[in-house]
């Protein structure tokens, strides 16, 4: 739903801070740039922190907002920032699989996934299992509406969390920037594999599977 001039979109961008360009710095930074190319009704505001990697390119209708935290990011940073716009409308897009505890506008959250509630061996206390679960409660708690990259992520909501369907709104991720056709770019045949080290991506399998296909006369070009 689109909002006037008067009104401003609040996006969570401290996955910007991340030194690991992997899953959600890649998507916070994606859907910025889209957003700065495509939509040029709505007024935008990223919040972000001191460390940030390099920022989307500029655009008049968005801007960036650098908050003093790194430690209560997004308990106590965003929430006494959304002070400042309560009762001016809008909308909080939290982009990074958790809502702060308090905001001055609904929110719209993303869910990156569910693959830590179904394989919790594979998300060692370290890397912050109980941590996701806790946060993916919380998220659920304070959305408005719930976006996902895939129907499975959604039946999983509905089945796992008792998400109603009508909160949950599927969205497949679109083709990065940097795979776009250019004339600097001649495509080529090409068989990727995307995803990142972590366990719970099975490269193993993948590689295996490269392999056997290298097997094939019609693929040991590749």
């Amino acid at each position: 739903k689109k909002t006037t001039m008067n009104n401003i979109i609040r996006i969570d961008g401290g996955a910007l801070s991340s030194p690991y360009h992997l899953g959600t710095y890649t998507v916070t930074r994606e859907i910025l740039q889209a957003l700065g190319q495509y939509d040029h009704t709505n007024r935008y505001v990223v919040y972000t922190q001191k460390k940030a990697s390099k920022l989307v390119h500029h655009y008049p209708h968005m801007s960036y907002h650098t908050l003093p935290f790194t430690r209560g990011w997004n308990t106590i940073g965003i929430p006494l920032q959304e002070l400042a716009y309560l009762g001016k409308g809008g909308v909080y897009l939290a982009l990074n699989h958790a809502v702060p505890p308090y905001t001055a506008a609904p929110v719209i959250s993303l869910c990156h996934g569910l693959s830590f509630h179904a394989f919790p061996h594979d998300y060692p206390e370290s890397h912050g299992a109980s941590r996701l679960e806790q946060l993916t409660r919380s998220m659920i708690e304070r959305s408005n509406h719930i976006l996902v990259s895939s129907n499975k992520v959604s039946q999983e909501l509905q089945d796992w969390y008792g998400v109603h369907a009508n909160r949950i709104t599927t969205i497949p991720f679109g083709i990065p920037q940097g795979f776009m056709p250019s004339k600097r770019y001649k495509p080529k045949k090409i068989l990727l594999w995307v995803g990142s080290l972590h366990p719970i991506k099975q490269l193993d399998l993948a590689l295996s599977a490269f392999s056997m296909l290298q097997q094939k006369k019609e693929y040991r070009m590749y």
